[in-house]
């Protein structure tokens, strides 16, 4: 039923940039890094994007900002985790993925420059 209408309110009238700032804003809230339980990261941050980016895909324009967004939510402000270990290691591993992934870099650079 999700697939043919949004059951949250926020994802029936908002636009996708307002959508995805929200998305990033209640994730840095919620993200944890749990050595001994990948798994619940996986479910609570890979699959929710998965999930809303279906619902409604990021805007080529929006794409940098929000990678960025989604990234800095592991250590971002309101996040009760930021200063541990495992969420600022997790976020230097992470960036550092995204810095030597060509494919990333060449979409940002495209992005950038439009």
């Amino acid at each position: 039923m999700e697939e043919v209408y949004a059951l949250e309110p926020k994802d029936r009238f908002m636009e996708s940039t307002s959508i995805w700032q929200s998305i990033t804003y209640e994730l840095r809230g919620t993200l944890h890094v749990d050595p001994r339980n990948m798994h619940k990261l996986s479910e609570t941050y890979v699959a929710a994007l998965v999930e809303k980016e279906h619902l409604h895909p990021i805007p080529p324009e929006d794409l940098y900002q929000v990678l960025k967004d989604l990234l800095y939510a592991f250590i971002g402000t309101g996040n009760p985790w930021k200063d541990k270990n495992p969420n600022r290691t997790f976020y230097q591993e992470f960036k550092k993925a995204l810095r030597d992934d060509e494919e990333h870099q060449s979409n940002i650079s495209l992005t950038l420059g439009n």
